[in-house]
């Protein structure tokens, strides 16, 4: 993993970071900024997620929550993972 990638921001739904739920959906674009990853991490019910309900954390702080994500983080913006349950393989696109 890039270390810089890890040390960036990322956009975390209320239920993942506050109510530690499960990072069910994942999707990165492109930075805003030098500071931003370009990830957002959401869980199941977060589609219509409020902006200021959101947090941000290093995406090391991700990949300590969610270990899983790891092999992943490195990959290009229009990366799309999603899976049903913290039990299942992510289902990776990329557009």
């Amino acid at each position: 993993m890039d270390e810089g990638t890890m040390n960036k921001g990322a956009i975390l739904s209320k239920s993942v970071a506050a109510e530690h739920k499960p990072i069910l959906f994942a999707e990165r674009s492109h930075a805003l900024d030098e500071t931003d990853s370009g990830w957002q991490f959401l869980g199941a019910e977060d589609e219509d997620m409020a902006p200021e309900e959101a947090q941000v954390w290093a995406v090391s702080e991700v990949i300590e929550h969610e270990p899983t994500l790891s092999k992943y983080i490195d990959m290009p913006a229009g990366t799309r993972l999603t899976r049903a349950s913290s039990s299942t393989a992510w289902r990776v696109v990329i557009e």
